[in-house]
């Protein structure tokens, strides 16, 4: 059997999970982005996946991002093309969220939603510009399976 010149051992080296290494890169766009606070990478179905905040903020900032996406994507459904960000201003920051994982044509993926809170004062080019190079350095790990319904009588 071939063992990629790896020693074997009888079990498994030890890997960080997928979800703390994505948290890592989160927690290092933050870092290199001036005025960006906190990042967050989510399901479009509004299910978290990484995030640079507590799990509570986290929770509660992918169930709002997914409806707030959809509402946006649904305004432009004839037009060509797809919603690459929306931004919403506040007085005390802004918030960020573009379509991470290309949407896909297959039923059983979904794609993702990077969102970013920032400062009052960051420049929202360095942002945009920021997010757009997490992105395209990930893009085709950001698919993820889709949740499905379960009908009654499922045995669940």
């Amino acid at each position: 059997m071939q063992n990629d010149g790896l020693p074997i051992t009888g079990s498994r080296p030890h890997a960080r999970p997928a979800r703390d290494q994505l948290s890592e890169l989160l927690a290092d766009l933050v870092k290199r982005t001036p005025d960006m606070l906190q990042a967050l990478l989510a399901s479009g179905d509004g299910i978290k996946l990484a995030h640079t905040m507590d799990v509570d903020e986290a929770d509660n900032l992918a169930a709002l991002i997914s409806p707030m996406y959809g509402l946006v994507r649904a305004q432009f459904a004839g037009a060509e093309g797809g919603v690459r960000q929306i931004v919403a201003e506040h007085d005390a920051g802004c918030l960020f969220i573009s379509s991470a994982g290309v949407q896909s044509r297959n039923e059983e993926l979904v794609g993702t939603l990077l969102a970013v809170v920032t400062a009052p004062q960051a420049d929202a080019g360095q942002v945009a510009f920021e997010m757009g190079r997490f992105i395209k350095s990930l893009e085709d790990h950001l698919l993820v399976g889709a949740r499905r319904n379960l009908v009654s009588g499922d045995g669940l």
